[in-house]
């Protein structure tokens, strides 16, 4: 068994495990960074190849699991993080519902346009 660490003093210790979870964070973060906008890097898209532009859902799943990770910070900064709260807030027509153009623009094949009208939150 190896004991090397319990020759390690606690500072040692505490950066041998910063860096083995930064590590560990490491490809996540690079997948953020790939799904990104350029142009509005607080807004994600699904995948790299997606169909549909950067959203308000992929955004929030994606940045959701980025804060739960604790590394939110290492894909936006502070600047970044204010104007994609401003972003989806924008993009609100009622409380917890949204009108995001990215995911209005592709109506499903199957929709019943007699039943419901397109876009969703849009009244008759």
């Amino acid at each position: 068994m190896d004991t090397s660490f319990l020759k390690q003093d606690l500072e040692q210790l505490k950066a041998g495990g910063v860096e083995r979870l930064m590590a560990a964070t490491d490809g996540f973060v690079r997948w953020a960074e790939a799904v990104r906008d350029p142009l509005a890097p607080f807004r994600m898209r699904w995948a790299v190849d997606s169909l549909r532009d950067a959203n308000v859902a992929a955004t929030n799943y994606i940045l959701g699991q980025l804060k739960e990770a604790g590394i939110l910070d290492r894909v936006l900064d502070d600047e970044q993080q204010r104007l994609g709260r401003r972003w989806i807030e924008s993009l609100q027509v009622a409380p917890g519902s949204y009108e995001d153009p990215a995911l209005l623009a592709y109506k499903p094949p199957i929709w019943d346009d007699d039943a419901e009208p397109w876009p969703p939150t849009r009244k008759r």
